[in-house]
């Protein structure tokens, strides 16, 4: 095959139409006396109880493992592992919110850039969570 110098992977998912990726419905019974918010917060900086960033945890930057990270890092695995390339010497994103103007603060629009130096290796990766 030659000498690999660049993958280009594509993620792109489809969802009923007016219905955002990955949303959760949020139930009564979520409440700051049911769940144990300190707990889920982390290290995360202290904000009062809101039951749409506990339940839809992936479209706020609570956690390290909002969408994209959660994402990129499962689909960026074959890619790496089929080259056995180890942690990327540069790691680049851009992204926006595009479609779902509903509070999110993580882009559902994203392009991941790895440039691996052992291998010489250019990985690229957009990711849309927009279409619909």
């Amino acid at each position: 095959m030659g000498k690999i110098t660049a993958i280009h992977a594509h993620m792109y998912r489809n969802t009923p139409h007016g219905k955002p990726q990955w949303a959760r419905p949020v139930y009564p019974d979520m409440t700051a006396e049911n769940i144990v918010w300190k707990s889920f917060l982390g290290e995360a900086p202290a904000r009062d109880f809101d039951a749409n960033r506990y339940t839809n945890w992936r479209y706020f930057w609570i956690t390290p493992a909002a969408t994209c990270t959660r994402i990129c890092a499962t689909r960026l695995r074959s890619g790496t592992e089929a080259l056995g390339l180890k942690i990327p010497k540069a790691v680049t994103m851009t992204g926006g919110i595009y479609l779902w103007k509903d509070g999110r603060e993580v882009p559902d629009t994203m392009n991941v850039s790895m440039e691996h130096r052992r291998r010489s290796v250019f990985l690229g990766f957009p990711v849309s969570a927009t279409t619909s």
